[in-house]
């Protein structure tokens, strides 16, 4: 992978996410704000005791669990970060974000076939939901399935014409299947969006035409 590919990469899937709002009776526990406050200052470890104090009052809170998770995930401990997820899940089927996100622990814990079948059951909650899309297209880039990983970041395109990972690596992935006259398009493309990008994509082209 290229130096650029690969912090896209890692900073698209490891991004820890908090919410601030929803109707969660839990929301309204100091030691849940707390919780968030502390997670937004990378202060993971007092963060999670605080989740925990407030899941003991309120048990069914998913936004609860989802935070615990996300907090577990930036600690690196990807195991406990799915069991999160998966009980926010049990709570509320539809929490796509904590579908999604079980798909990016299992990319972390280098399961990548595990990794497609949460983003793929993201996608029957939210067929045009962005992140599983992005992530469906790099997860089948990684593994050489260079057919879905073209359709799944052309949805992502059609979501979001402008984003310029999706056409960094659609540009990387048609390099990899030779189509080099496609590949400078998205390189093209992306030179208008950001010229550095724009330069590693045809950088990787390179190396790649031949």
């Amino acid at each position: 992978m290229g130096l650029l590919e690969t912090k896209n990469l890692r900073e698209r899937l490891n991004r820890p996410i908090s919410f601030k709002s929803g109707t969660d009776g839990v929301l309204k526990l100091s030691r849940y704000r707390t919780g968030v406050a502390l997670a937004q200052e990378n202060r993971h470890e007092e963060a999670l005791e605080e989740f925990k104090i407030a899941l003991e009052k309120d048990p069914k809170a998913p936004r609860a669990h989802f935070n615990m998770g996300q907090t577990y995930a930036a600690l690196g401990q990807h195991a406990e970060a799915i069991d999160c997820y998966e009980r926010a899940l049990g709570i509320d089927p539809k929490f796509v974000e904590a579908q999604n996100n079980i798909g990016v622990a299992y990319i972390n814990l280098q399961r990548g076939n595990d990794a497609i079948k949460h983003f793929h059951r993201a996608l029957r909650i939210a067929p045009k939901y962005y992140e599983a899309l992005l992530n469906l297209g790099i997860i089948y880039y990684q593994l050489g399935n260079f057919f879905n990983s073209i359709k799944a970041f052309k949805k992502v395109l059609a979501v979001e014409a402008t984003d310029k990972i999706a056409i960094y690596h659609l540009g990387l992935v048609y390099a990899e299947w030779k189509d080099i006259d496609a590949a400078r398009k998205q390189a093209a493309i992306l030179s208008k969006l950001d010229p550095e990008m724009a330069a590693d994509l045809t950088r990787q082209i390179v190396l790649r035409a031949y």
